[in-house]
This record gives C-alpha cells, sequence and structure tokens, in this order.
C-alpha cells in the first residue's frame, strides 16, 4: 500500500487528525500511521466476527438458566416473585419488548397497523391524537414471543448480571451453571465481560484496541470459550471448536499488529 504525498493528505482529512493522533505518536510519521491504522481496522473486523458468537453463546447459556429458575417468560414480564429487578435492569427488559414489539410493526401492512387501532383504541383514537403517540400506542398492542424479546437485549443486559447486586438472587442460585467450574467467580465473569463490552463500544466508535487492551480482550475471549458450560478449563470446548476460524484470522491480525507496534519499539501499549 503506497501512497503519494497528495494522498497522504487526502488520507488525514478523511480519517481525521484525531483519529490518527495516537497511532502518529507511535509511528513518527503519517505513513506509518496509516499503515497502523489499516492494521487496526482489521484486527476491528475480525473482533466483531468472534464477539458476535460470544455474546449470543453467553446470551443463550443465561436464558437457559434464567428460564430454568423463572419460567420461561416470568422474568421477562412483571418480574417474578420473591425477585426484584434493580431499576436499570427493568428499564432494559421494557425496552427490549418495545424494541421487539417495534420490530414486528415495521413488517406490518398498512392495514395491519389500522387494524391495531382496535385494540389500543377500544373507544376510538382521540381527535387531536399526535401520529407519533397513535403509533406508539399500536407498537404496545403487539404480542411478541420469549425468543423475539431476549434478542433485543445488548452485551450490557448481560453483562450487568454478573455485577455484585445478584451475586445472591442470580449468580448463587442458577447463573453459576453457566460456569460449572468450582474455580470461576462470578467477579472473574463480570471482569471479562466488561472487557468484549467495552470492546465492543470503543470498535462502535471506531477506537483504535491495540498493545495492552488487545491482549486483555484476547485473554477474555479465551477464558469465555474456555470455561462456558465447562467444568474446567477446555481449550476444546463445542464453543472453542465454533470460534475456531474466526479465531485464527483475529490471532493472525493481531500478530500482524503486534509486529508492527515492535518495529516502532512499542511493546504493551
Amino acid at each position: 500500500m503506497q501512497f503519494d504525498h497528495a494522498e497522504i493528505s487526502r488520507v488525514e482529512v478523511l480519517l481525521s487528525p484525531e483519529r490518527l493522533g495516537p497511532l502518529l505518536s507511535i509511528s513518527g510519521d503519517l505513513p506509518g500511521a496509516i499503515i497502523l491504522h489499516q492494521h487496526v481496522v482489521q484486527v476491528a473486523a475480525e473482533l466483531l466476527g468472534v464477539l458476535s458468537i460470544i455474546e449470543v453463546a453467553c446470551r443463550n447459556e443465561i436464558c437457559s438458566q434464567l428460564d430454568q429458575k423463572f419460567g420461561q417468560d416470568q422474568w421477562l414480564a412483571s418480574g417474578p416473585q420473591e425477585f426484584n429487578w434493580h431499576n436499570q435492569e427493568k428499564q432494559k427488559i421494557g425496552k427490549a419488548r418495545f424494541s421487539a414489539q417495534k420490530a414486528v410493526y415495521m413488517k406490518y401492512s398498512n392495514q395491519q397497523k389500522q387494524n391495531c387501532d382496535l385494540v389500543a383504541f377500544p373507544n376510538g383514537a382521540p381527535a387531536n391524537i399526535s401520529a407519533e403517540h397513535r403509533k406508539r400506542k399500536r407498537i404496545k398492542t403487539i404480542l411478541v414471543s420469549s425468543g423475539q424479546q431476549k434478542t433485543q437485549f445488548t452485551l450490557y443486559f448481560w453483562k450487568r448480571l454478573f455485577s455484585d447486586a445478584y451475586e445472591r438472587s442470580l449468580w448463587k442460585p442458577c447463573l453459576k451453571n453457566c460456569f460449572p467450574n468450582k474455580n470461576v467467580t462470578r467477579a472473574d465473569v463480570a471482569t471479562k465481560l466488561e472487557v468484549l463490552y467495552q470492546a465492543r463500544n470503543r470498535i462502535a466508535h471506531v477506537e483504535a484496541i491495540y498493545g495492552s487492551r488487545l491482549a486483555a480482550v484476547l485473554d477474555a475471549i479465551d477464558f469465555l470459550a474456555q470455561n462456558l458450560g465447562e467444568r474446567r478449563p477446555n481449550p476444546n470446548s463445542a464453543l472453542f471448536k465454533l470460534l475456531e476460524p474466526h479465531h485464527k484470522m483475529l490471532t493472525a491480525a493481531a500478530d500482524q499488529l503486534d509486529q508492527k507496534l515492535k518495529s516502532y519499539q512499542v511493546v504493551g501499549v
């Protein structure tokens, strides 16, 4: 990848000096910063595939345990008896339900949308109701399955379930079963999920992940792949095998980035 002087200036504008700044401080010149940027982007692209698989796997393991403890739909409805969600999770559950309803509504025909009025406004819609208010009322009439709701939660919600706020109410009675290895603690899981959550956020905000931060992400991936559903760390787990082709590409991209950083005598950034 070769750029002439004019192209380098153009790339700096396209990527922004702010984005290239941290990489420029490593490489010492713009061409080197651009090359580093391309390596960083490749790592982020490979990371997304791995993170998406791990998120789905964690979600389904967690949901399986919650379904068994509370009943398939109870924890998504008003909440199981003798159990209280914290306000933050209550709000997330409500938003997930509405998002699932909205996803269904957006696929409705105009006639189906109008039919929702029969339930939303049994006595007829108010004459001065706004279009947005009518839409929200219609959306809330739609029945969605627990599966449709569960897919609307983000990694933020799942990692919150491993916070110390839920150690007695969720970890000990059911979520520990997601990580049956007796040496794995709730704090271990919470820490690793937080690392992956932060990595996902950095990628979404187009921020670079490299050096010690990338090493922590790779360690968290290996931890979850080896321990989710396993009684002892298992590098040959079903999840690890599922991740294997993506994990290899991620490792290769990470190694290339690491070698490039080392060429600038940067270690453990």
